[in-house]
């Protein structure tokens, strides 16, 4: 007698499930590049506690750098339409 196997195909894993990919971290000079602002404006936006979250990194003299996620969701939190 033989066991009946059924195969079955892998169903996709919910995006929470799935392997995170480790943040990529920008410069204040290259976020401004991605976001088409200057770099002042990000600067004078972080002094007054607007636009995108950014992180300041321990031991590198207080480097600010921005996620590439929050950038993208900063974007999308703030598209118009325009």
């Amino acid at each position: 007698m033989q066991a009946h196997i059924e195969q079955r195909t892998p169903r996709p894993q919910p995006a929470a499930q799935q392997q995170a990919q480790p943040a990529q971290y920008l410069t204040t000079k290259a976020a401004a590049a991605m976001l088409g602002l200057g770099v002042s404006t990000l600067e004078l936006w972080r002094a007054k506690g607007k636009g995108p979250a950014f992180v300041k990194l321990p031991g590198a003299g207080g480097a600010v750098r921005y996620a590439r996620q929050e950038l993208d969701a900063w974007i999308a939190r703030t598209d118009f339409g325009t």
